[in-house]
């Protein structure tokens, strides 16, 4: 996924769409863990749900290294969720919103992402 040559667009064209999703959903996971309102058992909950997400692709030194969402991209994610259709719990509106062109704009805003994907693919050659 990082080989010598490949442009960052290339590597995230080459990345699987549900690990993109997994990607933003860990960062918006981490800008509710920045909030100071949120008290010790929500917190662990989230901890324990992000470990969960990691397998032999996507390890924990992956899930460090993304860094919280900003109120931009909050704003991105609620948006593309009012797309999804009340009781639709495929979320596929908003699915294939985030994982298409609009995560190129996410990695912009929040560049760890890519660092996140390019992480992946060298973990997966050593």
């Amino acid at each position: 996924m990082s080989a010598p040559g490949l442009t960052a667009t290339e590597m995230v064209e080459m990345f699987p769409p549900g690990y993109r999703h997994v990607l933003l959903m860990v960062a918006y996971a981490k800008r509710g863990l920045a909030a100071a309102s949120i008290g010790d058992h929500a917190r662990l909950d989230i901890l324990e749900k992000l470990h969960e997400l990691t397998d032999q692709f996507f390890r924990e030194r992956v899930l460090a290294v993304i860094e919280p969402m900003g109120e931009t991209e909050a704003e991105m994610m609620a948006q593309a969720f009012s797309l999804d259709p009340a009781g639709d719990k495929s979320r596929r509106a908003s699915f294939d919103l985030l994982t298409g062109e609009a995560f190129d704009h996410f990695v912009r805003l929040n560049p760890s992402l890519l660092r996140a994907i390019r992480l992946c693919g060298e973990l997966r050659r050593a």
